[in-house]
C-alpha cells in the first residue's frame, strides 16, 4: 500500500503525488498534504498491495472570532481556526493471488454482524480507485479526519499471513486500523483548539495526539476485543496538522514512507527486522498458544519521525509489496513523472458535470488516486517479472540464509 503528500503554500499544488493501506495506501502495506494525479485506466495487472496518496496546501486562512461562554468548564463552541493546509489522500490496493489449494483456516471465526469492523472495513474498501479489486487480502488501513477537522490521520497495517493456518490474518490488520481511526477521530493532531480571545477557562474535548500513541490505544483495544482472535502485523501510523502543516509518523516493523521534496527522496524509513523477511510486528495470541518462541513488539519499540512540511512535499506510504519489487529510486522517479501529468479522470472515479474534466474530486486528489493506483500496477507487473532483479532478491541474497537462488519479485499483497 502506497501514500502520498504533498504540502503548499497556495491554493496550487506543484508536486504532490498518492497508496495502502494506508489509505494509504505496497506488499505489506498503508497518507498528506495536497497532491494531483490524473487517473488512467487499470490493467489486467493484480496484485496484493496498498498504495495511498495525500497532498496538502495552503489556502486563505479563515479569520478567527471569539465565542461567548456563560461558564467554565464546559465543551468550547470553537470559532474556525487558522489551518492554512489542506490534505487530499489517493489510496490503491490489491490483494495477493489465491492458489487453488488455498482455504480458510480451520476454526476461523468471522467478526460478528453487527461488530463496527464490518461497517469500517466496507467503507474503507469502497474507496474510488483504478485497480479492479475489492479485497485488500491480510492487509488493511485508514484514511480519518481528525477533531474538528483539526487535521489528517492515516494508517497501514501488514497482516503477517504466516497465521494463516490457524486463524485469519486480516482480522488483526482490520481491528487495529479500526481503532486507530476511532482514536484518531476523537484527538486532535497538534495542541487541542480554543478561542484564543476568550478569558473563561473553556473545556476542550479531545487531546493531542501522537502517532504512537494512537497506535498504542489502538493496540490495546484490539488486544481485549474477543472478536479479534489474534494475529499479528506491523504498522505505520501518521498524522498531518492543518494549522502547522507538522507532520508525524510511528512505524513498526517493514512498511514504511518516502518524504519527497523537490527531486529527492528527502526521507526514507528503514525497515525493522528481527531478521530478513521476519520484521518487527504488533501481536496478539490465541487462547492456549505457545508463546515459548514466538515474537511480540510493542508499540513503544517504534521508530518516530517529525517534519514540518513544505510546499510541494510528497508522501508515499506503503507495505513492503511495494518496497520488495520496487527500488527507491524508481519510485521517485514514477513519482515525478505522475505529477506532471495532467489531471484526467477516467470512468472508475466520481463525475460531475460542474468540475473540469467532469471530475468531482480536486485536481491534486486526482493525480494522487493517479499515483497510488499507478504505484500498485506496476508492484504487481514486477512481483511476476522473474527475468528482473528485485530489492527482495538482493535482500535474499545478503542474507545467506538459504543456498537456494531467489529470481525476480516477491508475491505479496
Amino acid at each position: 500500500m502506497n501514500l502520498a503528500a504533498t504540502a503548499s503554500t497556495s491554493t496550487y499544488i506543484l508536486r504532490s503525488i498518492a497508496r495502502e493501506h494506508a489509505l494509504p495506501l505496497r506488499a505489506h502495506t498503508r497518507r498528506v498534504i495536497h497532491s494531483k494525479l490524473p487517473v488512467t485506466p487499470t490493467s489486467s495487472y493484480l496484485a496484493r498491495q496498498r498504495t495511498f496518496t495525500s497532498s496538502s496546501r495552503r489556502q486563505n486562512a479563515p479569520s478567527t472570532s471569539s465565542s461567548t461562554l456563560d461558564a467554565a468548564p464546559k465543551s468550547a463552541s470553537l470559532s474556525s481556526p487558522a489551518r492554512p493546509f489542506t490534505f487530499h489522500v489517493g489510496l490503491s490496493f490489491i490483494a495477493k493471488p489465491v492458489q487453488e489449494d488455498d482455504g480458510p483456516p480451520p476454526n476461523v471465526i468471522p467478526f460478528p454482524d453487527d461488530h463496527p469492523v464490518i461497517g469500517f472495513r466496507n467503507r474503507m474498501l469502497a474507496w474510488p480507485k483504478e485497480v479492479p479489486i475489492d479485497s485488500a487480502g491480510h492487509d488493511f488501513f485508514f484514511v480519518q479526519e481528525m477533531r474538528n477537522k483539526s487535521g489528517l490521520a492515516v494508517g497501514i497495517a501488514d497482516g503477517v499471513g504466516g497465521w494463516g493456518d490457524i486463524l485469519d490474518p486480516s482480522q488483526f490488520s482490520q481491528g487495529l486500523m479500526y481503532y486507530a481511526s476511532e482514536v484518531a477521530a476523537q484527538n486532535w493532531p497538534g495542541e487541542p483548539e480554543s478561542d484564543p480571545l476568550s478569558e473563561e477557562a473553556v473545556y476542550v474535548p479531545g487531546d493531542q495526539l501522537s502517532p504512537i500513541d494512537c497506535m498504542e490505544q489502538a493496540f490495546r483495544r484490539v488486544a481485549k476485543d474477543k472478536a479479534v482472535q489474534g494475529g499479528a502485523s506491523t504498522a505505520c501510523v501518521m498524522t498531518f496538522d492543518a494549522a502547522k502543516g507538522r507532520m508525524q509518523a510511528a512505524n513498526i516493523g517493514d512498511s514504511g514512507f518516502y518524504v519527497i521534496r523537490g527531486a529527492k527522496i528527502l526521507h526514507a524509513q528503514n525497515p525493522q527486522q528481527h531478521y530478513f523477511n521476519c520484521p518487527k510486528q504488533l501481536s496478539k495470541f490465541p487462547p492456549g498458544f505457545d508463546t515459548s518462541r514466538a515474537i511480540q513488539d510493542l508499540p513503544r519499540d517504534a521508530d518516530t519521525y517529525s517534519l514540518g512540511l513544505q510546499h510541494g512535499d510528497i508522501i508515499v506510504a506503503y507495505t513492503d509489496g511495494l518496497s520488495d519489487n520496487v527500488y527507491r529510486q524508481e519510485t521517485l522517479h514514477y513519482v515525478m513523472s505522475s505529477m506532471r501529468r495532467p489531471p484526467v479522470l477516467s470512468t472508475n472515479l466520481p463525475r460531475t458535470t460542474e468540475t473540469p474534466n467532469n471530475s468531482s474530486m480536486p485536481e491534486d486528489q486526482i493525480k494522487a488516486q493517479f499515483l497510488a493506483d499507478f504505484l500498485v500496477i506496476h508492484a504487481r507487473r514486477c512481483m511476476f517479472d522473474f527475468g528482473r532483479v528485485s530489492p527482495f532478491e538482493e535482500e535474499w541474497a545478503k542474507s545467506q540464509r538459504s543456498k537456494r537462488v531467489y529470481r525476480g519479485g516477491k508475491i505479496d499483497e
